[in-house]
């Protein structure tokens, strides 16, 4: 009897279908924000100024002439005379010279996130369920056998 348990608990064990692992996948969104400063430069640029001065009698000096004026592209000279005093102005645009950006940069890194769970195929064909089906009988059949076999037994002893 003891070694008939055995059995059944062996077929009952070795018929269980161990379950397929479930694959996952992760899925992470990261977006990176970052500012930095940039220091650009331009080339060098220069403007020029060549004019004569002359002197009068009584030592005062006065601009005659102006012989060569040069702008540069970022500087601008410019001259004013205004009371025996020459003004010499230079305007420079200081975006042209220095330029501080502020720039941001975005680093995405997209990763797709799913549990993905694998099912078994449970749709079975006609002769599976027929073998299903007998061997449970034949198991029920042979069980109540051994039963009837034990109380017959015991009657008769």
């Amino acid at each position: 009897m003891k070694k008939i348990f055995l059995i059944l608990a062996l077929l009952a064990l070795v018929s269980c279908r161990s379950t397929k692992p479930t694959s996952s996948v992760v899925s992470k969104s990261v977006v990176e924000e970052r500012s930095k400063d940039t220091l650009m430069f331009t080339q060098p640029d220069s403007a020029s100024l060549v004019a004569l001065i002359r002197c009068d009698s009584l030592g005062n000096a006065y601009l005659a002439e102006i012989a060569r004026l040069k702008t540069g592209r970022s500087v601008r000279p410019s001259l004013r005379v205004k009371n025996n005093l020459a003004y010499f102005d230079c305007k420079v645009d200081s975006m042209a010279v220095y330029l501080s950006l502020y720039k941001r940069f975005e680093k995405v890194s997209d990763t797709t996130s799913a549990i993905v769970t694998v099912y078994q195929d449970r749709k079975k064909g006609r002769l599976e369920k027929f073998m299903d089906g007998a061997i449970l009988i034949g198991i029920g059949a042979f069980i109540g056998f051994l039963v009837l076999l034990l109380l017959f037994k015991k009657k008769w002893a």
